[in-house]
C-alpha cells in the first residue's frame, strides 16, 4: 500500500514471523499522504472497517482435538463440531444440526450485537460471542459469522479450547454441540482423506483509522457524530466537502470506506 507508514513490525508470540503477516493480527496504518483530504492523525473518532490481508496462508494446525476414531470420513464429512460434552472434534457433513455458532474476533470488543450475546471474558486480545439461536449449517455459521466481522472460532490450545468449551455450557447448556472453523478443503494440495486438508477459516484482520480531515495536512478538523459533514474553503477550487453518514463501511484498494463521498480539488 503506498503512501502510508507503518510501525516497525513486531513478532509479539516470537514466532518469527512478523504479526501483521500472522493471521488474527489487526495492524495498524496510518495515511502520510499530503494531499489527501481525509487522514489519520489522532481523531477522537475512531472508524473501523475489516478487510481480509491476502498473501497469508491458512495456519497449520498446530493443535488439534479430534475424538478417538476421528476424523473418519463417513460420507462428505468435511465440518467440524465440537461435541459439547467433553469439547472434542467430530468431523460431519453439512446437514441440519442443532448447532450453537462461537463467533471469534481478533481485537476486543463489548459493544451489542444484534443476535449474539458475549460469551466470555477476552483471551489473548481476543473477543468471542455466540449466537443467540442455533445455527442449523456449518457453512451458513461461517457466513453469517463473517457478516458480523468475525469468524467461526479458531483453537489453537488446550487453555483456549477449555475456555471456550467451559463457556459455551455455562451460557448455553449441555444439549447441543457447537460449530467451529475447521473444515477440510478438498481443493488443497494437502487433500487426502481422512486426514489431510484440514483448514482454519479464514481470520480476518481489523483496520482501525481515527479520522480527521484538512486541505493542508497542517489544521485538522475533527469529525464526529456531531459534526459528520465539514466544509472547509481550498485555494482557487471552492470548497472541499467530505461527508460520513454511518461511520462503517468496506476498505477497497484505492479508495476509501463505502459510505464516504469526497468532492475535492
Amino acid at each position: 500500500m503506498t503512501g502510508h507508514s507503518y510501525a516497525d513490525p513486531l513478532d509479539g508470540d516470537n514466532s518469527g514471523t512478523d504479526d501483521y503477516l500472522e493471521f488474527g493480527q489487526s495492524p495498524t496504518i496510518t495515511s502520510d499522504l499530503n494531499n489527501q483530504v481525509i487522514i489519520a492523525n489522532g481523531s477522537s473518532t475512531t472508524l473501523t472497517v475489516n478487510t481480509t490481508i491476502s498473501g497469508i496462508n491458512s495456519p497449520a494446525l498446530s493443535y488439534t482435538n479430534w475424538s478417538n476414531g476421528e476424523p473418519n470420513n463417513s460420507g462428505t464429512q468435511n465440518y467440524v463440531q465440537a461435541w459439547i460434552g467433553n469439547g472434542k472434534w467430530d468431523d460431519r457433513n453439512n446437514g441440519f444440526a442443532y448447532n450453537w455458532e462461537v463467533v471469534e474476533f481478533n481485537t476486543p470488543r463489548n459493544d451489542a450485537i444484534s443476535g449474539y450475546t458475549k460469551l466470555m471474558d477476552d483471551y489473548n486480545g481476543h473477543s468471542y460471542y455466540v449466537r443467540d439461536s442455533y445455527q442449523s449449517y456449518w457453512t451458513n455459521a461461517r457466513n453469517s459469522a463473517k457478516n458480523i466481522g468475525g469468524y467461526l472460532v479458531v483453537i489453537d490450545s488446550e487453555v483456549e479450547k477449555d475456555l471456550v468449551h467451559d463457556a459455551v455450557r455455562a451460557k448455553k447448556g449441555s444439549s447441543w454441540n457447537y460449530w467451529i472453523g475447521l473444515y477440510q478443503n478438498t481443493s488443497s494440495d494437502n487433500f487426502s482423506e481422512p486426514s489431510g486438508g484440514w483448514e482454519w477459516v479464514d481470520q480476518p484482520s481489523t483496520v482501525s483509522y481515527t479520522w480527521q480531515v484538512s486541505s493542508d495536512s497542517t489544521n485538522w478538523t475533527t469529525i464526529n457524530a456531531e459534526n459528520d459533514t465539514v466544509t472547509f474553503g481550498s485555494s482557487g477550487s471552492g470548497s472541499n466537502l467530505i461527508t460520513n453518514g454511518s461511520f462503517d463501511g468496506n476498505v477497497i484498494s484505492g479508495g476509501v470506506p463505502d459510505g464516504w463521498a469526497i468532492f475535492s480539488s
